[in-house]
């Protein structure tokens, strides 16, 4: 149920004309594409906005449709339009946070733990008896005169996480967290630990100014952050191994992940001595002592509910945590402590450019645009036939419509999704509150696209039983009074737009595993 995204994933697919870059916007780790504003003073986001829509379980009024009820449709939450559109969107177990336009935070949903960090004027009693906002809400983190502006966001079980917007080089990206602090998954300290925070935003406990972060995860009970330089920060709750950390009491403040914890990683990046000959008349040879690999860096991470995954710039992709369904994809339901290598994709060579954890079930996504799964399969949210039994112990390619060709992936409480290069959503797994999206509350045998919904998606979130989608804007179309430029980027007809945008997603994935930038997990 942990699903993230970051504001540099959308901007790498903007092509705007002649953008002017801002001497400091590579400084301020700030999306690449900006324009000067007209008296220089600082920078003005390029963007193009996005429409939200959302389906599924609705009793906490997590779907911002003003009201306690399931949608078994694709809804459209047109109130963001005013805001400018959408940029991101992450979905919680039962609370869905979003990115505007105007890179303000806007939550709704369950907001009894203080996740959606807004004022108890806001809130309303679910039938459920749970204070609850039923819609779009601006966090109090960006409001008055020291209100922020927001890069990237993550929604847990019962909290929420933020990286803020530098305005200009001289500030820097910190990490805001609300919500549930009892198991320290806040990362504020032992004091914040020890008592309810009220829905107020905590400052998260970098350990060092030099830790810049980049991407943040939220889990059921645990949190986790990269950092600009790929590495990998974890707290929270212990109990089942799910921070990687050796301990079983809850761990306050974010702990660095050291490499050498990483199953293979210490034979990887140990020193070896090399015979080197000197090229001189005496023949003579001297030793040289040097590192095997590069160091470790995590380019995406994903938290469940209770396990944790990340994948390497290398390709690589290691898990977690929690096993008892066999989510780790090590072939067995031991739970692991510490970071364990998942094999098993075709062949060697096979980059692993996404993960995405959901409840009991774990998503990958491949340079081949292919969808693989493991876990639990009691809903069929693994999306094949061969999971019954000890099937879904290892990773096997998701069975997808022929013409499927994956670009993004997310999995919530039992249901998954994923994003085809046409635009298409597909969904399948557990569909009770019709988080599937189909027009009903059935189970399916296998994925489906939905039909419902405009064919020009660009991503997709799952919560516990809920689904989010961001979907690009009809050629026409403006939102917040930011005209849609799709038309400019595929060559003028709907159609070559969403081809661009598919290709332009793809080319930003491959390339920042390639070359060590950080790519974010849903």
């Amino acid at each position: 149920c942990a699903q993230r995204a970051t504001l540099r994933n959308f901007m790498s697919q903007i092509r705007s004309p002649s953008p002017v870059r801002s001497p400091d916007s590579r400084a301020s780790g700030s999306p690449s594409r900006r324009r000067s504003s007209a008296r220089g003073e600082g920078v003005q986001l390029v963007r193009e906005p996005y429409e939200l829509w959302t389906w599924g379980f609705g009793g906490h009024g997590a779907l911002g449709n003003q009201a306690f009820r399931d949608e078994l449709l694709p809804f459209l939450v047109s109130s963001l339009r005013a805001h400018g559109g959408t940029l991101l969107v992450a979905c919680g177990h039962d609370h869905t946070v979003a990115v505007t336009g105007d890179l303000k935070a806007r939550g709704w949903g369950r907001a009894q733990e203080g996740q959606l960090g807004v004022g108890a004027a806001e809130q309303l009693e679910s039938p459920r008896g749970v204070s609850s906002v039923v819609a779009p809400a601006l966090m109090s983190v960006c409001r008055g005169e020291t209100a922020v502006s927001v890069q990237a966001i993550a929604a847990g079980g019962l909290h929420t996480m933020l990286i803020t917007q530098p305005r200009s080089s001289a500030e820097r990206r910190v990490v805001y967290a609300m919500g549930r602090s009892t198991d320290g998954q806040l990362g504020a300290g032992k004091e914040v630990l020890e008592r309810e925070t009220g829905g107020e935003a905590q400052l998260v406990a970098m350990p060092s100014a030099s830790a810049v972060p980049s991407l943040v995860g939220c889990g059921g009970l645990h949190s986790a952050l990269v950092s600009e330089h790929g590495g990998l920060y974890t707290w929270g709750s212990t109990s089942l191994g799910q921070t990687g950390h050796p301990t079983t009491l809850p761990c306050p403040r974010p702990v660095l992940l050291n490499s050498e914890t990483w199953e293979g990683r210490m034979e990887k990046e140990g020193s070896r001595v090399i015979q080197v000959s000197a090229a001189d008349e005496g023949g003579k040879t001297f030793n040289v002592r040097c590192k095997r690999g590069a160091p470790l860096q995590v380019s995406c991470i994903s938290c469940g509910a209770y396990h944790t995954a990340a994948c390497t710039v290398e390709g690589e992709l290691f898990a977690w945590g929690a096993n008892g369904s066999g989510q780790l994809g090590l072939g067995d339901r031991r739970d692991r402590p510490f970071p364990h290598q998942v094999r098993g994709f075709d062949g060697p060579g096979t980059m692993l450019l996404q993960v995405a954890c959901g409840g009991k079930h774990t998503l990958a996504l491949t340079q081949k645009s292919e969808a693989w799964s493991w876990g639990s399969n009691e809903h069929r949210q693994l999306g094949r036939r061969d999971a019954h039994g000890d099937g879904g112990l290892r990773p096997r390619v998701v069975e997808l419509p022929s013409d499927c060709r994956v670009v993004l992936i997310a999995a919530g409480g039992a249901h998954s999704a994923v994003v085809a290069a046409d635009g298409a959503v597909v969904t399948w797994g557990k569909n009770q509150n019709g988080q599937l999206g189909y027009g009903h509350a059935h189970p399916t045998e296998r994925p489906a696209p939905v039909k419902a919904l405009p064919p020009r998606a660009i991503w997709v979130a799952c919560g516990g039983a809920h689904t989010a989608a961001l979907v690009r804007l009809p050629a026409s179309s403006s939102a917040g009074g930011v005209t849609d430029r799709r038309a400019s980027m595929g060559g003028g007809s709907p159609e070559a737009g969403r081809r661009s945008s598919a290709a332009d997603w793809r080319t930003s994935l491959e390339r920042r595993s390639s070359t060590g930038a950080t790519i974010a997990s849903m």
